[in-house]
């Protein structure tokens, strides 16, 4: 993220990511972590101390949303909020917001699988929901 005059953020996250297949729609949620540095424009003074750049622990819920246009595309739609602890500024932590739109195309033409719970055994989508994936 950068902004004229303002700070950089720069994040390397990972998490669990929930989704539930609901026809065509994806619905999910997650929490990722992981680190992330700020880079300030121009040496920041806090308490007499000159930052230009801070590393900080990141933890980002958010979720989202797949919808299949056929069986290699889809849309998304996705929201994701993160909490950045950063000693450099009075309260002693920020937050950043993002959301975004965009097209999936997936690449591999095997079919979704999941576990059928009576025998343990991995079933593609389209035995128990023809028409799945499409």
């Amino acid at each position: 993220m950068w902004s004229d005059g303002g700070a950089s953020e720069k994040d390397f996250l990972f998490g669990p990511l929930l989704e539930r297949r609901i026809w065509r729609l994806h619905p999910y949620v997650g929490f990722l972590f992981g680190v992330g540095t700020i880079s300030y424009p121009s040496n920041t003074v806090y308490n007499d101390y000159v930052y230009d750049r801070s590393r900080s622990m990141v933890t980002s819920p958010g979720g989202g949303i797949y919808f299949d246009v056929n069986e290699k595309w889809s849309i998304q739609a996705d929201f994701q909020w993160q909490h950045w602890n950063v000693p450099e500024i009075d309260a002693g932590q920020t937050r950043a917001e993002s959301a975004t739109i965009g097209f999936l195309y997936r690449w591999d033409r095997q079919p979704k699988k999941e576990i059928d719970l009576n025998d343990g055994s991995w079933q593609p989508l389209t035995k128990r929901y023809p028409g799945a994936g499409r």
